[in-house]
């Protein structure tokens, strides 16, 4: 899914909007899903923002752990900056406050839970969706995946 704030397009923000991962004790989904944004055409020009929330119990620390080291693995992004709580939020707690501070600081930003596997096409088309929606008021989100349904064309782009 991708948000944004104002009006302001991702082109604004040179052409790629943020992309925050949020991460929890899996550390096999997150390799597979940024394995898989990094197979993106603009996994280069993009900053990539990994939430990790603390554990919930001592005994998941040594998972959690896991999950930091996979997140701290060189990968081809623009950048890649590791925020690893020391609480558990729980997976909403995680969220509004990773997202709320990504959107202090970036106009837009494309969200992605550690199970979330892309197609290389995905950063362009959240992207371009950003771009082509920024001032249409009937758009709130774009989103990567849509329900199925009866309606031949449900899609603005």
């Amino acid at each position: 899914m991708a948000s944004h704030s104002s009006s302001e397009p991702a082109s604004r923000q040179g052409g790629s909007a943020p992309v925050a991962v949020f991460a929890h004790r899996r550390p096999q989904h997150l390799r597979r899903t940024l394995d898989a944004l990094t197979e993106n055409t603009n996994a280069a020009q993009t900053d990539v923002v990994i939430f990790i929330d603390g554990p919930r119990t001592e005994l998941e620390r040594a998972e959690v752990d896991q999950v930091a080291v996979e997140a701290g693995r060189p990968r081809p992004f623009k950048s890649l900056e590791v925020v690893r709580r020391r609480e558990n939020l729980g997976l909403a707690g995680a969220i509004v406050s990773g997202v709320s501070s990504m959107l202090a600081e970036h106009e837009s930003v494309i969200v992605l839970e550690d199970d979330i596997v892309t197609a290389t096409g995905f950063l362009q088309f959240m992207n371009d969706g950003l771009r082509g929606f920024a001032a249409d008021e009937r758009v709130i989100s774009i989103h990567g995946y849509s329900f199925p349904t009866a309606v031949e064309h449900p899609f603005f782009l």
